[in-house]
């Protein structure tokens, strides 16, 4: 990777000079300071592409997985939700800048309520707790009042839908929204149906205001086990809400339905499997898959491959790197990958007797087709999309499963993913949370997965309900997956230093650094460490940012250190992206010139 040097190398001002013109300030009158280093300051501009490195391999395994840290003290049985919920960095914002936080419901006795906890995403602590909530339900979180704050959602143990604000503070408890055992097994989703603002809540097939709790609508068909998801599906600007016997609109009009009735409800899937743009909607369940047009014209039908009635969530998107989609389903002792057509493209064996656990997609190795992340009762395991082999196994985690799957997120906000699961310890395996990452980085990803239904933009890095979102099936066509923020070769980035100024010639003394960052190479780098370190070795400042688009070089940043840094030597700068890979790593340093001081 080449490195643009040192175009101009600031000197200190001269101290106690003043300009006087007919324009300024005439004498007696008060002077404006002036600064002491002045930075000319440079916007973003075109960067010529040069591909240097046309796919290069990983020089490492990216499936060598490594457990970063663990919360044992409860069993999880139901999905994790994240998002950041404080100010880590101290800018007073609650934003995707901060270090995101991971919410569970967990549990010690089967037969009692739950408790709310969320974990800070650096492995550092607990920040929060609520009890009586039911663990047999997953939480969401987003903001769901508008004021700019994210919010806990879950589900009492008596069947009262429960919000929290951001440091564990009740908003608002609704009245129970179904009788019995009905919601047994299921999640909360988030949607803004009309795009309006008005944030609603989905807990089981009942639908609430998210400003107060106030119950708008109960679709009841006498069904349980919820994984309600929300997408407009016919590109008509409204989004729909999808349960296991039907598509509904947002007031709680059914506009088609499938054909079980039963008391175990189906998740449904939503991907483009066709050539149009509008959605095709999948039901796995009872027996039999079923693949809808948006407007409920069935497709196709088949049968899965044992003779099973129950099956996990579907996950859906390219694993075989050809640009289509396949569908993946697991039941108690297959996970299964087939075409939209039914075809079996492989299978391997699994053990989830509750059929619950669902299955998740994202591309660790950066080529093309996505691997395949499932965690059954005794393993977790990551598959070759392609063929289904394992090229990861765990067997130290043990669970019951619930409605869950792995999630990839960027937990610690250090610009790498990290994958978490959960577990309740059975067979002698670990329980409660485990958030495992790699030495050498994962592929970048995003900081938040807040609901199960979550498909990448839905929700803003800032815990916002989007108002009419893009459809994810027509920007990256994952369902239950998350696109890499690039692809993992490819990026080509540039560091230019424009001007080195001290205000003084004292120790303290503060050293303006312009400096610019760019990409010549042909792909995005969403996520670039940038490094400053001392003649000694030790980091003076470390910072995260990003995007830095192919063929542009960005705006000029300034950075603020002591003079006394160049006290024994000139520090360095180093540049790298977090989980990309380049030609010409060993040409990512510069030098920082010392600046003069008092024309020296």
């Amino acid at each position: 990777m080449p490195l643009i040097g040192l175009a101009l190398l600031g000197a200190c001002v001269d101290y106690g000079l003043e300009k006087v013109s007919g324009e300024g300030p005439q004498p007696g009158e008060a002077r404006p300071a002036e600064p002491l280093c002045p930075t000319e300051r440079v916007e973003a501009e075109p960067l010529s592409v040069v591909d240097l490195c046309p796919d290069p391999e990983l020089p490492y395994d990216p499936f060598a997985l490594e457990i970063e840290w663990q919360y044992e003290d409860h069993k999880v049985l139901m999905h994790p939700v994240i998002a950041s919920l404080n100010d880590d960095d101290g800018d007073g914002d609650i934003d995707g800048e901060d270090i995101p936080d991971i919410v569970v419901v967990d549990l010690d006795d089967w037969e009692e309520p739950g408790t709310l906890r969320a974990l800070s995403g650096d492995g550092s602590g607990e920040l929060l707790r609520s009890p009586h909530f039911d663990a047999y339900f997953g939480p969401a979180i987003g903001d769901i009042d508008g004021d700019g704050l994210p919010e806990i959602v879950g589900v009492m143990g008596d069947y009262r839908v429960r919000a929290l604000d951001h440091t564990g503070a009740v908003k608002w408890t609704s009245d129970p929204v179904v009788p019995s055992m009905l919601l047994y097994f299921g999640q909360v989703a988030l949607a803004d149906f009309e795009g309006d603002g008005h944030i609603s809540v989905i807990a089981g097939s009942s639908i609430l205001s998210g400003a107060d709790g106030r119950i708008e609508q109960v679709i009841f068909r006498d069904h349980g086990h919820f994984t309600p998801v929300v997408a407009d599906i016919d590109l008509d600007g409204r989004q729909e809400l999808l349960i296991g016997d039907g598509v509904y609109t947002g007031d709680g009009e059914r506009l088609w339905a499938t054909p079980w009735t039963t008391h175990w409800d189906c998740a449904p899937a939503v991907a483009q499997l066709d050539e149009d743009d509008e959605a095709e909607v999948m039901f796995a369940c009872w027996g039999e898959i079923n693949i809808h047009e948006h407007d409920g014209t069935l497709i196709t039908s088949f049968q899965p491959v044992e003779p099973v009635q129950s099956m996990g969530a579907a996950c859906i998107g390219d694993i075989t790197g050809d640009g289509a989609a396949e569908i993946l389903i697991p039941n108690s002792v297959l996970l299964v990958a087939y075409t939209p057509a039914g075809e079996i493209l492989w299978e391997t064996q699994i053990v989830d007797a509750s059929s619950a656990a669902g299955c998740s997609l994202f591309d660790l190795d950066g080529d093309g087709a996505q691997e395949v992340l499932y965690g059954d009762e005794v393993e977790l395991m990551i598959l070759d999309g392609r063929t289904g082999a394992r090229l990861f196994s765990d067997r130290t985690r043990g669970s019951d499963t619930g409605y869950d799957y792995p999630v990839v997120a960027d937990v610690d906000g250090d610009g790498q993913s990290e994958v978490v699961v959960v577990a309740s310890g059975h067979f002698d395996g670990y329980q409660g949370v485990a958030v495992y990452g790699h030495p050498e980085g994962l592929p970048a990803s995003g900081p938040i997965w807040p609901s199960y239904d979550y498909d990448t933009l839905k929700l803003d890095d800032d815990g916002r309900v989007v108002a009419a979102p893009e459809p994810f099936w027509l920007a990256h066509n994952l369902f239950h997956g998350r696109p890499a923020y690039t692809d993992t070769v490819g990026a080509d980035l540039v560091v230019q230093v424009d001007s080195v100024c001290v205000e003084g010639c004292a120790p303290d003394s503060l050293v303006h650094i312009a400096l610019r960052l760019g990409n010549q190479g042909p792909v995005d780098a969403e996520a670039v460490r940038v490094t400053l370190q001392g003649a000694d070795g030790a980091v003076l400042r470390e910072t995260v940012v990003g995007p830095l688009p192919s063929g542009q070089m960005g705006a000029t940043r300034v950075w603020r250190v002591p003079y006394r840094v160049f006290a024994d030597g000139a520090p360095t700068l180093t540049v790298s992206p977090t989980a990309q890979v380049e030609c010409g790593p060993a040409d990512n340093v510069i030098t920082v010139p010392r600046p003069r001081c008092g024309g020296g």
